[in-house]
């Protein structure tokens, strides 16, 4: 097995020579626990089947594992983090917001051309916060690189306190002391037990697969992971309520934008998207998403847009019976459809 990574990026690193292709940066924000190892073997399927397409675009596939969640000591988010952990879920949306604009500020070839954001579960809801803040007036101006489309996975993105695994996890937040209980229970159990050992124990217990349970071990081994997914599930439970997104996110006009800003973008080639298109997969029984939301959603987002005509948010329904943890075991179907979506959009 390989060894434990913060981050997976997949790329043609050496471009040199060859005729401009359209350079598409497609980045990955996980679910919670934050680690982006679980996500390997999707991400690489994705970026194998993008790359075996024709050659008029380029693709890199990037992702970082969530801050708290570092498994590698010398991981280079701990020179980012700006405050002790844990950190709450708005703490991860800038998080993840810096992660994004270091990957592209060092990318040898320049900015892309465009930026395809990926999230799956709760990384669904920080991917749209992600947009908003790209959407600001105020960051309009600095960048240099734009957002066409979001993918979101299994989306936890309004409500999901009233789904099902959230009724059972919201009432254990009301003892204070619960994330710090478990986290050093957990730390008891596993201090002195070799990886090898607790990877063995999570692959009885779990039935996971061996690498999925070593990646498992080495959360449950790490200095406050356990204690970082708890803090954030509980701000999870309290911040994803009611739809807070702006218009703006979700492809709608904003009735007082002024003649001249539409002018402007009418006339301006070069004017970044404004409205990136979202599309959402959701899962056909999903615990960590009650039915009435989603489907609350598919009739007033969904429907809304297609009925403007404008056809900002797309949205199906898993058909395959894949569970809310897909990378697990099913990441193929996932990665296919998530691919097939892709290249729609050349």
């Amino acid at each position: 097995m390989s060894p434990i990574q913060d981050r997976v990026l997949l790329n043609d690193s050496n471009l040199s020579g060859l005729p401009p292709r359209k350079r598409v940066l497609v980045w990955f924000i996980t679910g919670n626990p934050g680690l982006i190892e679980y996500y390997r073997a999707f991400l690489t399927n994705v970026y194998d089947q993008l790359s075996h397409n024709d050659n008029k675009v380029v693709y890199t596939v990037q992702g970082t594992s969530l801050a708290g969640f570092e498994v590698n000591p010398r991981s280079p988010h701990r020179s980012d983090l700006k405050k002790p952990l844990p950190y709450n879920l708005d703490e991860q949306i800038q998080f993840m917001s810096r992660q994004l604009e270091n990957a592209i500020r060092e990318d040898k070839n320049g900015p892309p051309d465009d930026v395809i954001l990926i999230g799956h579960s709760v990384g669904a809801y920080i991917a749209l916060k992600t947009v908003e803040l790209w959407q600001a007036p105020s960051m309009q101006q600095s960048r240099t690189w734009s957002i066409s489309a979001v993918v979101l996975l299994f989306p936890t993105i309004v409500d999901i306190a009233r789904s099902p695994s959230g009724k059972k996890l919201t009432p254990l937040f009301r003892f204070p002391l619960f994330p710090l209980c478990v986290h050093y229970l957990v730390k008891t159990l596993f201090l002195l037990v070799p990886l090898f050992v607790v990877t063995l124990l999570v692959r009885l217990f779990t039935l996971m697969p061996m690498e999925d349970a070593k990646i498992t071990a080495s959360f449950l081994k790490s200095d406050l992971g356990v204690y970082q997914a708890l803090v954030m599930a509980k701000h999870e439970m309290a911040e994803i309520c009611e739809d807070k997104f702006t218009d703006e996110v979700w492809g709608k006009q904003e009735v007082k934008a002024t003649q001249e800003r539409l002018t402007k973008e009418a006339n301006d080639a070069s004017s970044y998207h404004k409205h990136p298109h979202l599309h959402f997969y959701w899962g056909s029984n999903d615990h960590w998403v009650a039915t009435e939301t989603r489907d609350k959603l598919l009739e007033t987002r969904a429907a809304h847009s297609a009925s403007e005509g404008n056809n900002y948010v797309t949205m199906e329904i898993d058909i395959h019976k894949v569970p809310h943890s897909f990378c697990m075991q099913h990441s193929n179907i996932i990665a296919d459809k998530v691919a097939q979506f892709i290249k729609q959009l050349e």
